[in-house]
This record gives structure tokens, sequence and C-alpha cells, in this order.
């Protein structure tokens, strides 16, 4: 675990713990689902320090295994999938008669993750009264993939590098996708999108040496993908590199006014929350600054909903 990873991980738990004794809940009665929980990391120090007996690891990836009383499935994630899965995981361990409370965790939930927990939160509420197995009684979703690039403390021409190379990520991912998509439609029919897909995840991470050049990155990808994307020897087209032209600038343009569409998103979701549950909901909703803010990322903010505390 790298220490940025060490610290989030270390800041998620301290609130987590603390929210947990304000509110008077149990970890030893209240279940806790971690979603796209990754290497688990997380995970595993909910159930060292806090002492949570049912935890449940919802991630993308192909790692399906249980570790004493911590249980951890691949799934697509989302908002039904994600209901249908603590369904299956409460069901499996004998439930008692009433729903038993569900906490819900996301730290860095990547692309759509976030408002598909949102929404799963809100679908489960809206449901209470038609004999459900699991009642949602808080959730803390902290969002990601902004795409910020933080060159600072860098070199200029190391910045310059990488900045360069996260660019190339970006655009030849999306040109790999639109060539994807073109030759699924040829074979059998159009796609289901390109995006955040169980086919295009096949993908996956790749090493930075794979984007030297692009009939290398075509070559891998289209080894991942299971399909022909052009072959080692095939360049990108006119269309293609009008494109990534089109690409670089509109991620450029989106990364400086990042920190602007970031409040933006947070502030949103912060307000939907908070209509979704009404003025009389026994929840209070609230964005923290969880962790460093010194770079000023939406990375850093989590939302959070949680019982109201107790009267004093």
């Amino acid at each position: 675990m790298s220490p940025k990873k060490a610290h989030e991980v270390t800041q998620s738990l301290g609130y987590i713990t603390q929210l947990f004794n304000t509110l008077g809940l149990d970890p030893r009665q209240v279940r806790i689902v971690d979603i796209g929980a990754g290497q688990g990391y997380l995970t595993r120090a909910l159930h060292t320090h806090l002492g949570t007996t049912h935890l449940l690891a919802l991630d993308s990836s192909e790692i399906q295994t249980q570790v004493g009383s911590i249980t951890q499935k691949n799934i697509h994630i989302t908002p039904a999938s994600l209901c249908q899965a603590i369904d299956e995981w409460v069901a499996e361990s004998s439930p008692a008669a009433d729903p038993v409370p569900v906490f819900l965790v996301a730290l860095h939930a990547c692309g759509s993750l976030t408002p598909d927990l949102i929404r799963a939160f809100f679908i489960q509420r809206a449901s209470r009264a038609n004999g459900l197995l699991w009642n949602p009684v808080g959730m803390i979703a902290i969002g990601c993939c902004y795409n910020l690039l933080a060159p600072q403390g860098l070199s200029f021409n190391k910045s310059r590098a990488d900045a360069t190379l996260a660019l190339r990520k970006i655009v030849w991912r999306a040109i790999i996708g639109a060539r994807f998509a073109k030759v699924a439609a040829d074979q059998s029919g159009p796609p289901d999108g390109t995006g955040d897909r169980p086919a295009m995840r096949r993908l996956g991470r790749l090493n930075n040496s794979v984007y030297d050049d692009w009939p290398t990155f075509a070559g891998v990808a289209g080894a991942r993908l299971g399909v022909d994307l052009g072959g080692p020897d095939v360049e990108l087209d006119a269309e293609e590199q009008a494109l990534s032209r089109e690409l670089e600038v509109l991620h450029v343009l989106r990364c400086i006014i990042g920190p602007l569409v970031e409040s933006v998103i947070i502030m949103d979701r912060e307000e939907w929350v908070r209509e979704q549950l009404g003025l009389a909901s026994e929840l209070r909703v609230e964005a923290v600054n969880l962790f460093d803010q010194a770079t000023g990322s939406g990375r850093n903010v989590a939302l959070v909903v949680a019982p109201l505390p107790p009267a004093t």
C-alpha cells in the first residue's frame, strides 16, 4: 500500500469509527458494504480496527474470495446489481426477521459508481415498506476520476512528459473504444456502449511502455479485448488523427476548469441527496474534507449520509 493510499485508508477508518461512536452504531450489528473495494485495504482495516463482523467487498475485478467474515464478490455495479448483491449476501447469512442495518462505503469510486451508489441508496430507502432484507442506515461516498493533472514539485521536463503520457492514455483509449465499437457493430450489431462496460474493462491498466507508440498500443489493446483492432502495422487514419487533436484540446480545457466543475458536481450531489431524503428525514447530509486539501481535489471530499446525532 502506497503512503497516499495508507493516508486515505487511515483517515477514512478514523472518520467512520468516530461517526459510529457518535451515533451509537454498534459495528457488530451494522453491516458494511465497501463498493469498488479494489485490493480491499479499507475493507480489511474496517474488519481489524472497527470490529465489524459482517463485511461485503464489491468490485469489478475478477477476484472472488472470502476471508473470515469478509465476503468479496465480482460484479458490474449498477444501482440494481448493487441492491441485488447485498440482498443475496444478507440472505446467505440467515438474516433476522427485521431488515438488517447496512452502511455503504466507497473510497474513490470510479466513473459513475458514486451516483450509482446514491441511486441504490434511494431505491432501497423508498422500498423499505415492502419487506426488504436490509435497511440503508448511512453512506460515505468519496468520488474519483476527476482527471486533474497535478505536476507540482516536479521538474518542467518531467512534468511535461508526465502530462503528455496522461493525455496520450486518455486519447488513445478513446480511439480504441471507437475502433472496438466499429468491429463489434460489424460482427454482432451495435455494442452496448464503449465506456464503463464489461467488455471495455478487459482493457484494464497497461504499463506506460505500451503507450510508446500507436502500433504497440493497438496490438496489446486488441489482444486484451479479443478483437483485431488493426494490427501492429496500421497507424491512425486521417479521421482518427483529427479526432485525437480534438480530444487533446477537450481534455486540456477539462483540466483547466476542473476545480470549478468538481465543486459543482459535489455540491449538486449533496443537494440531490438532501432533496431526495426530504426535510423530515432522520438522516443528515454533509460534504466532508476527509483528506489533505492542499491539492484542491474533489477526490478528497466525502459525501456523508448518516443518522442525526442523538439529542442531548
